[in-house]
């Protein structure tokens, strides 16, 4: 910058400086009547009149004389003999004068153990010179552990060995030949020996052997493929099996065919009889409600058991009304009436009508139980099945003068009994059964009271209900055939059980022999 612009900077800074104090000295500083030069200036009389108050304030204090009373109780106890003297400097700062127990200089008065008076007095430190120690120590002897602690100075000639080695070793192998002053490999590291070899063969029991042994067997047997012979077109066993079911057919289709002899009626019992008597008493185009309630498998045996009283109450111009709630209900129903029970024909929405399949199972059964023109409005063939002639005068339940449930399933009969029985109000509920089911429904009409007005169960109480009517139908004409079948069965079994009885002696023998020769 120009010479001018310094100048005009140096005045504007010593400008700034004119009116600061100068340094005072310290001989200045020390002069303290400055102090009361700043000190507030203050009216005489307020002094005056605040030196009253504090005077007034310490007028009860005693005066200090220097001399310090004694209490009085320790005066008492101290006699004067005793007491205990100090000096004028003590006296001066101390506030209370100390006080002295009885027996408290006889801890002293017993003689110094001996080791202590026993002490050189050179060892004493001087008291004078509290940092200053004897230079001179007595020497000790060091126990030999420590001295074998002790490091062994080498000697010049050692170090000249050293670093004559260090300086003359030159590595001659490996990735640091050709450099000198490093450290060499100890003796023996190059030297190398085989390992030695540890057995693993582990330490087996035999009878750990004889699994091991076993479950080898096993394992090696897997890997082999197992040759599966081929069986014979024509076996024994085959053949058997052909010649039972062949001689069951001839007896019993011959006994269809040409009867067979007449084998007699078995006894109807009382349930048939009730039930007989229910249905000769129905008025004529009395409406009655029929459950097909079983499966086609079973429907040559059920056919032939609810041949004769479905025959019975078309003989009495009783209007039908069919009802299933298993899905092929209502087809066999139909078939059954016209195969059957061709001979009476019976036309649909005049002497019988059918409602078809009902849903829900229980549910369904109890709310069809309830209301049910609401539930089943519409027949089979989707006309309206409650303005047809069976169903005209029915708008309940208990309008039926009977229900018969044609089933081969207990349980189907336990739910219509417990679903729909409470609703019948007096309506008569029969049953008609398969033989397998009939020890299942049979305790319904034992109970008292009877929950079921009657049952028909298999086809010997079928035969019998009809032999009651005097109309002949599935169950006479099975009767026979059954009879011959189940006589033709026990043929064989008894047959098949001697036969087996003699090759069971005959096998029995033979493996006795062989062991009498091994």
């Amino acid at each position: 910058k120009p010479e001018a612009e310094y100048a005009f900077a140096a005045e504007e800074v010593s400008s700034l400086f004119e009116d600061a104090p100068e340094e005072e000295t310290i001989e200045e500083a020390k002069n303290l009547d400055w102090f009361a030069e700043i000190e507030p200036e203050k009216p005489e009389a307020e002094y005056a009149f605040a030196a009253e108050e504090v005077s007034s304030l310490f007028e009860d204090v005693p005066e200090e004389t220097g001399e310090e009373e004694m209490p009085d109780w320790l005066l008492e106890e101290t006699p004067p003999g005793e007491a205990v003297q100090f000096s004028s400097e003590e006296t001066k700062d101390a506030s209370v004068q100390p006080f002295q127990l009885d027996g408290e200089e006889d801890i002293f008065e017993d003689a110094l153990p001996a080791w202590l008076t026993a002490a050189s007095a050179s060892e004493v430190v001087d008291e004078d010179q509290p940092g200053k120690m004897s230079d001179e120590l007595s020497s000790s002897e060091l126990p030999g552990w420590v001295e074998a602690m002790r490091p062994v100075a080498a000697t010049p000639d050692q170090d000249i060995i050293i670093q004559t080695i260090d300086e003359e070793y030159i590595e001659n192998s490996g990735p640091l030949a050709g450099i000198a002053n490093i450290l060499p490999a100890e003796t023996g590291i190059s030297e190398f020996q085989k390992t030695t070899k540890h057995s693993f063969k582990l330490k087996v029991t035999p009878s750990q052997q004889k699994y091991v042994s076993i479950l080898d067997d096993l394992i090696s047997k897997e890997e082999v493929p197992k040759l599966i012979p081929e069986p014979n077109l024509i076996s024994t066993q085959r053949v058997l099996w052909w010649v039972i079911a062949l001689v069951l057919l001839l007896f019993v289709g011959a006994a269809i065919q040409y009867g067979g002899g007449q084998f007699p009626y078995p006894l109807h019992l009382e349930e048939n009889l009730v039930l007989n008597k229910l249905v000769q008493s129905l008025p004529e185009n009395a409406p009655v409600l029929i459950a097909f309630e079983y499966e086609p498998a079973l429907s040559g045996e059920m056919n032939a058991v609810a041949a004769g009283i479905v025959d019975h109450l078309m003989f009495n111009n009783a209007l039908l009304t069919f009802i299933s709630t298993s899905p092929t209900g209502p087809i066999l129903a139909e078939n059954f009436l016209n195969t059957v029970q061709a001979r009476n024909q019976y036309i649909h929405g005049k002497q019988y009508v059918n409602l078809g399949y009902l849903p829900g199972d229980a549910a369904g059964l109890l709310s069809f139980a309830i209301a049910p023109q609401t539930i089943m409005p519409l027949a089979i063939d989707g006309t309206n099945a409650w303005a047809t002639q069976p169903l005209q005068d029915v708008k309940l339940l208990s309008d039926f003068s009977l229900v018969l449930i044609v089933t081969d399933d207990p349980d189907t009969a336990r739910v219509w009994i417990e679903q729909v029985q409470p609703h019948l109000e007096g309506t008569p509920l029969g049953v008609v059964a398969s033989a397998q089911a009939a020890p299942l429904i049979r305790p319904y009409y034992e109970s008292t009271p009877k929950q079921i007005a009657g049952l028909i169960a298999g086809i010997p109480e079928g035969a019998a209900y009809e032999q009651l009517n005097a109309r002949g139908n599935l169950s006479q004409a099975y009767w026979n055939a059954f009879n011959i079948g189940v006589s033709a069965t026990l043929v064989v079994l008894l047959i098949g059980g001697i036969v087996n009885l003699i090759a069971g002696s005959f096998h029995k023998k033979k493996a006795n022999k062989n062991k009498e020769h091994a």
